[in-house]
């Protein structure tokens, strides 16, 4: 009986640190009447180190230098395997025809599709009412995510 309960104990830690990613998704656009909406979703490992890539935060608050600095600053770091982004465009057209809900739905899913990473692996942070695709079981919708988790904060910056 000891010998199992070691096993079960050994697994659910596994099972924790299995989990070594945090993907975070925000979106840019919804609020114009025309033009396009942008997803962003940023990947970094358990345990970054965010003074890498200082002054993230809620898009709408950093100033157009500041993002446009971090945003570089996400090119190079992902050049250099240090983190993940991808950014998807959906245009007027699309949303005129399936709404912005699922147009937005449709950049996401796309975004995960592109950053090929593992449902079982991750965990999910999302900005608002947005959703993950469902296989990604560990997720977490916030509202005000962007100003409130540094991962999704920089998934807006990078949409």
């Amino acid at each position: 009986m000891t010998d199992q309960m070691s096993k079960l104990k050994q697994k659910k830690a596994r099972d924790l640190n299995a989990i070594h990613m945090l993907v975070g998704v925000d979106e840019a656009g919804r609020g114009p009447l025309a033009g396009p909406v942008a997803v962003g979703v940023a990947c970094v490992p358990r345990g970054f180190r965010w003074n890498c890539i200082p002054g993230v935060g809620d898009s709408k608050k950093v100033s157009p230098k500041n993002r446009k600095a971090i945003f570089r600053r996400a090119q190079l770091l992902k050049k250099e395997g240090k983190l993940d982004y991808v950014v998807s465009l959906i245009s007027a057209s699309i949303i005129d025809k399936v709404g912005i809900t699922q147009a937005v739905q449709k950049g996401i899913d796309a975004c995960f599709k592109k950053m090929l990473v593992s449902p079982k692996h991750v965990d999910v942070r999302l900005d608002g009412l947005l959703k993950a695709p469902q296989e990604y079981k560990k997720q977490k919708t916030i509202i005000k995510g962007d100003a409130k988790e540094k991962v999704i904060g920089l998934a807006s910056i990078m949409a």
